[in-house]
């Protein structure tokens, strides 16, 4: 080969590299743009087209780390995406307000009956599995514990 074909192909194989690395930057992209939408099928989405690339520029014969950074990312939007699964993706205040909203309704009943005994009740039990009941000059307020 002439020193002009051996740096063709060197500047073909840089462009190829960027080529790859635009795409893998772009997939990332797309996976952290729907978990942070709360869009599991769009991250899976994007998790798959990683793979489906991954497995079309091993095909290649461009030999760089590419195809290794790509795998690791891969992997780790695989683990991301079953956190997310295990946490949910719903905010759990959105989840448990509704019925939050009627506990409270029942608890101001009873204080307005000077059924403080039931009142503490209802909060006691709350808090033991993780909700926090302040009451304020507005009314009662509730918190999620971590």
């Amino acid at each position: 080969e002439t020193p002009f074909d051996l740096a063709l192909r060197a500047q073909l194989e840089q462009e190829e590299r960027a080529r790859l690395q635009q795409g893998f930057d772009q997939l990332q992209a797309a996976f952290a743009a729907a978990l942070n939408a709360n869009d599991a099928a769009g991250a899976a989405r994007a998790a798959l087209e990683l793979e489906a690339a991954i497995r079309n520029w091993s095909a290649d014969t461009l030999r760089s780390d590419e195809t290794d950074r790509a795998n690791a990312t891969l992997r780790s939007m695989i683990v991301r995406l079953g956190d997310a699964a295990v946490r949910g993706l719903v905010d759990p205040r959105a989840v448990a307000g509704p019925y939050m909203d009627i506990i409270l309704t029942l608890r101001t009943v009873v204080r307005a009956d000077k059924r403080y005994d039931l009142s503490d009740l209802i909060r006691d039990r709350l808090a033991a599995i993780g909700v926090e009941v302040r009451d304020t000059s507005t009314g009662a307020e509730w918190f999620l514990g971590d």
